[in-house]
């Protein structure tokens, strides 16, 4: 219970903080089910969905908005199966594969952009960052890169990675009016231009009681966990740059700043998702971790011995030394991205 302590506190804060935020802001549905785009080696793509899709059920449970449609498929359990009812070019049609499809960690994730979404300057360009001299602004929307139509978030990262050294031409449209640039990314591949999706479509925005904002609360604190978790397996598996992944305490401050700037409930929500980062990660079976204590008294608790003391010893000694590296790295990796 001890051990467990710290963890359940940073889970019960990320709750109460969703759990407020949810009910102060309610909660917007993108009005559409409509497939924009479809990031190649996703769970989407392997179930067959195709750009232009309307997904019309899912499990016979009928769908209407972006976001019930959403819950529907992470509802389905990994033994289960899923049956979509989709409208293709005019035609309905089923797809059906397998719930393990949508719950494998380290893949591309679910990859399904709804149609009427856009790739936006979300921030102001970083100093010093090859983007700051391009001229981009926020709400400037992406067009293309080196020519390739730019819909899908992802698909800029990739595009910008795999150019790193080499000029790239970018278009952009600004209040109607079209431009371009040209810009070279880093070693490291990035431009120091702040990016996301934004949604132009029909909207409905949802009011929660203070009851009612509880099990929304909750749901979204279990979706960011297994994000986050997801992401974890896809750095160990080597599937995203190590040194690009992390952050330390520059980058969490730059990050503070940048949220607490969007006012209180968002600088809430990173402080919540800060509180569930530290839950996962302190709860590794690793040595010196609140998880690798926990992972001596589950032996103890299953052989009725206890660990011999030199090599409880040992493993703190090695975890502790691999944990202040990892921690030199992170602060090091924080002051040459600065």
């Amino acid at each position: 219970i001890v051990l467990s302590a710290g963890v359940i506190m940073n889970l019960l804060l990320a709750l109460v903080i969703f759990w407020a935020v949810h009910y102060f802001t309610g909660k917007t549905l993108r009005e559409t089910t409509e497939v924009g785009y479809v990031t190649g080696e996703s769970a989407a793509a392997r179930a067959g969905l195709k750009e232009g899709d309307r997904i019309l059920s899912v499990n016979d449970r009928p769908v209407i908005a972006w976001e019930p449609m959403l819950d529907a498929l992470f509802d389905v359990p990994a033994q289960g199966d899923v049956s979509l009812a989709v409208r293709r070019g005019g035609r309905d049609t089923s797809l059906i594969f397998s719930g393990r499809i949508l719950h494998e960690p380290g893949r591309a994730g679910l990859g399904l952009v709804p149609a009427n979404t856009e790739i936006i300057v979300v921030g102001p360009p970083e100093p010093g960052k090859p983007g700051e001299r391009l001229g981009l602004k926020m709400q400037d929307v992406f067009l293309s890169i080196n020519g390739i139509p730019i819909r899908d978030l992802q698909k800029v990262l990739q595009i910008v990675k795999q150019n790193a050294g080499r000029e790239i031409t970018i278009e952009w449209r600004r209040e109607g009016e079209r431009m371009s640039g040209t810009v070279v990314p880093t070693q490291d591949g990035h431009i120091g231009i702040p990016i996301g999706e934004s949604y132009t479509g029909p909207r409905t925005h949802l009011e929660y009681t203070l009851l009612g904002a509880l099990p929304a609360g909750a749901k979204y604190m279990v979706y960011v966990t297994v994000s986050f978790a997801d992401q974890m397996w896809q750095l160990v598996t080597g599937k995203v740059s190590f040194a690009q992944s992390v952050g330390g305490p520059i980058k969490i401050a730059q990050l503070a700043s940048q949220s607490s700037d969007l006012g209180l409930l968002t600088y809430l929500s990173f402080m919540a998702l800060l509180s569930i980062n530290l839950a996962i990660i302190n709860i590794l079976p690793f040595p010196a971790l609140d998880g690798g204590h926990l992972s001596f008294l589950v032996y103890e608790a299953v052989f009725r011995r206890e660990v011999p003391l030199g090599v409880k010893l040992g493993l703190q000694k090695m975890g502790i030394v691999v944990l202040l590296a990892f921690m030199a790295f992170v602060v090091i990796n924080d002051i040459i991205h600065f």
